[in-house]
């Protein structure tokens, strides 16, 4: 007999329904959440949670509290401010077009004032060529309107400056836009503003032709201007005026040039870094001369109004950041999230008080519920507080007095049933064990009858006849002692205790160690757990499991047997497999029946009662297990005989 102990398959037993753990390189904070373990606990407590009728008791009065206090306040607060908005809107464009008509003040001032001294300089008996330049001072220094005030031919030429530059005197002006816009017709000219050189505010021109008083008033009968008067405004003036309005908050005025650049802010900064705002939608409304309202952003978002100053069509927009603009609404947000969060406080509150005494009964019923279950079927109904749970109680309790009435019938049906069990398996012992004697003598007395006639008779049929006599009698009598067997396998036969599994296959190898020498055999036994369980049952299902693979074998293959065996948190599983003829799928379980044969002792000597696999299934479900037969890797077919682990010995009928 040869033998070989090789490792365990890891493979061996591994079912879908196995635990997944964590790989060993995973992090211990993610362990947990690799585990399923975790997240089965974490679906049962969300189970418990969805079922619970305490929650939506709660969530239900949460849901009625502030439902109506958020919509509510959300219509409540976007009205506010669309009010708010509508509101800012008209004050700021009030504002806006005040500013605007200051700065159409202010230019209407010096266009006027610019007319009234190209209307004096017109009138030649007026003023003397020499006094022009002073006259230009005289004016300039009596009004802060103008930086400087030229009077340019109509050739293009400087003429008179104030205050005097023998610099600019002569200087060609033909080619600036001014003096080619009124010569070709434009009574008033606007440019937009600029940044002299070491200057700290922008400046602006503004030029008007220049006639005589006796003919048309200041152009020649072919309308070309006699000459051009050029002032040059500086709008550090304008920037007084803008930071001089007092604005809430972070508001902020300004007014831009026909070019969009920031001439005049409430924040300096911004007219000094000639910021310009061409690109904003409000402002190019406003060059286009139209007001408008419209949002911005810089920095945050800006509720901006714009209107236009006529004289030169300059836009004025008033800035103020929402957040500041909708600081009622704001506040009002708040007051609104502080009543929640009140309300959400009384509704839970409320919820409790509503659930503990809606389940106060239940509970009752369930502490009741509780007490038949432990057999208690004569707990006395609890009051309830409310007719309907009052019903629900009393069908409970016509309930409760069915089980009972049913159980009463089903004791007595049991206590019937065990009392014929134990009279037949009384019976069943007492016939096996009393007609061994009977068997033992037939199969005796036949061999002695044979004996004493054998040489005394030559009828082949009469020696037949004493053959099968014998032959019948020795089956009878292991039919007997299967029966004996089968009905003990039911109940320990010695004392529990931990079995080395690999020490029993051993045993039981050694015990049929001649039939496998005969057969060639080869015994593959891989680790395998110990057991807890009585010595003579367990090595009587080896030896069952082991014979079986010897006897039916392959004929021109020399057997090989192969024992597994696997522990697992809940099942001890053992396997012996072998490359034998197989048993076909649908005879796998038929075969566990008691006297079941698929063949014959004739095909396969040795072949025995048919009772070896109900032993070995009797002796696995007394332990609280199971046994099956499933394909073997070898060819032919595994039986595989699972325990429990914490199983329960049992009695079995």
């Amino acid at each position: 007999m040869n033998r070989e102990v090789g490792g365990l398959d890891a493979s061996f037993g591994s079912s879908p329904g196995a635990s997944l753990v964590a790989p060993p390189g995973a992090s211990p904070v993610c362990r947990p959440f690799l585990d399923a373990d975790w997240w089965q606990g974490c679906r049962q407590v969300l189970g418990r949670w969805r079922r619970s009728l305490r929650l939506w008791l709660t969530l239900f009065f949460l849901a009625a509290a502030l439902a109506p206090l958020a919509l509510g306040g959300f219509l409540a607060s976007r009205s506010l401010e669309a009010l708010l908005r509508e509101e800012i809107f008209q004050k700021n464009m009030i504002l806006a077009r005040s500013i605007a008509s200051e700065v159409d003040d202010h230019f209407s001032d010096a266009r006027n004032l610019l007319r009234q001294i190209s209307s004096t300089l017109s009138q030649d008996d007026l003023i003397a060529d020499r006094d022009v330049e002073r006259y230009l001072e005289i004016v300039r220094t009596s009004s802060p309107l103008f930086d400087s005030i030229t009077l340019v031919s109509e050739q293009g030429r400087v003429l008179y400056r104030a205050p005097s530059s023998e610099d600019h005197r002569g200087l060609d002006l033909s080619g600036e836009s001014f003096f080619r816009a009124v010569l070709r017709g434009e009574d008033v000219y606007w440019s937009t503003s600029f940044m002299p050189q070491h200057a700290t505010s922008p400046m602006t021109i503004l030029a008007i032709p220049l006639g005589r008083v006796d003919g048309p008033k200041d152009r020649d009968v072919d309308g070309h201007a006699r000459g051009v008067l050029v002032g040059y405004l500086d709008l550090a003036a304008l920037g007084d005026l803008i930071s001089g309005i007092v604005l809430p908050g972070t508001t902020y005025a300004a007014v831009m040039d026909s070019a969009g650049t920031v001439v005049g802010h409430t924040h300096r900064r911004f007219t000094e870094q000639r910021v310009n705002q061409a690109g904003l939608e409000g402002i190019r409304e406003g060059l286009a001369g139209r007001e408008s309202n419209f949002i911005h952003f810089h920095d945050q978002e800006h509720l901006a109004s714009v209107a236009v100053a006529r004289t030169q069509g300059w836009p004025v927009m008033i800035c103020q950041p929402i957040s500041e603009a909708f600081l009622p609404a704001r506040t009002m947000e708040q007051i609104l999230a502080g009543i929640t969060v009140g309300a959400a406080i009384l509704a839970m509150a409320l919820g409790g008080i509503v659930a503990a005494r809606l389940l106060r009964p239940l509970l009752l019923l369930r502490r009741k519920t509780r007490s038949i279950a432990g057999g208690d079927y004569a707990a006395s109904p609890a009051a309830m507080p409310y007719q309907e749970l009052e019903d629900i109680q009393e069908d409970f309790q016509l309930m409760v007095q069915a089980i009972a009435t049913r159980e009463q019938e089903r004791d007595a049906v049991i206590h019937r049933l065990d009392r014929a069990n134990a009279d037949l398996r009384r019976f069943a012992e007492i016939s096996a064990h009393h007609l061994q004697e009977p068997s033992r003598r037939l199969v005796s007395f036949a061999d002695r009858l044979g004996a004493s006639l054998a040489g005394r008779i030559d009828d082949p049929d009469s020696l037949l006849d004493l053959g099968y006599i014998s032959a019948n009698a020795q089956r009878l009598r292991s039919l007997l002692q299967d029966i004996q067997l089968y009905l003990a396998a039911g109940e320990p036969m010695g004392k529990i205790q931990s079995l080395d599994c690999n020490t029993l296959v051993q045993g039981a190898a050694r015990h049929l160690g001649q039939e496998m020498e005969q057969a060639g055999a080869t015994l593959h036994v891989g680790p395998l757990p110990t057991l807890t369980m009585d010595r003579p049952r367990l090595m009587k299902l080896l030896t069952i499991l082991l014979e079986n693979a010897l006897i039916y074998r392959r004929p021109d293959v020399s057997p090989r047997i192969d024992v597994q065996g696997r522990r697992t948190e809940r099942t001890i599983r053992l396997s012996v497999a072998d490359n034998g003829i197989g048993i076909p799928e649908h005879y796998r379980e038929r075969v566990f029946g008691v006297f079941e044969r698929l063949h014959s002792g004739q095909t396969y000597p040795g072949t025995g009662t048919g009772i070896g696999l109900a032993i070995v299934r009797r002796i696995a479900e007394s332990r609280g297990g199971r046994a099956w037969i499933e394909d073997s890797d070898l060819g032919g077919v595994a039986v595989v005989v699972e325990f429990q682990v914490d199983g329960v010995f049992e009695s079995i009928p």
